[in-house]
């Protein structure tokens, strides 16, 4: 089902997109704002958008995870074993 989605909202989706990388990037914490603006310059409906930033958020929580445990950083010392 595509979307008749206009140029300007898609480079205004565009910027916000670049925006919360650039966020997340520096602070961490961001991605809602890209939430915000699927969901208030689109039509996609709410549950949509709810589980695409889901989806988002679940994979990039994986990718840093992993990322953090090939960096080093996580190493295994004086832990409880389970």
């Amino acid at each position: 089902m595509p979307l008749d989605i206009a140029l300007p909202v898609v480079v205004a989706l565009a910027l916000v997109a670049f925006g919360v990388g650039v966020g997340i990037t520096a602070v961490g914490p961001g991605g809602v704002f890209l939430t915000v603006a699927l969901y208030t310059l689109t039509p996609i409906p709410s549950a949509t958008v709810a589980g695409t930033a889901t989806a988002t958020f679940v994979f990039t929580g994986l990718l840093g995870s992993g990322s953090y445990v090939r960096s080093g950083e996580l190493v295994d010392r004086g832990r409880l074993p389970l």
